[in-house]
């Protein structure tokens, strides 16, 4: 799902000290005006990235 937004995205999977491992996203946004809030708002509307 994340592909489908107007950004590049890595999701990797990183340590954590309480759960051993934990999922993290980077994202680079192909378009300069697309902001954090965007994201946010489109990662909300979108719960499902799986």
């Amino acid at each position: 799902m994340l592909a489908d937004h107007p950004f590049e995205t890595v999701v990797l999977g990183e340590e954590d000290n309480q759960w051993g491992q934990k999922v993290c996203a980077y994202v680079i946004p192909m378009d300069p005006s697309l902001t954090k809030e965007e994201l946010y708002i489109f990662c909300q509307n979108n719960l499902n990235l799986s």
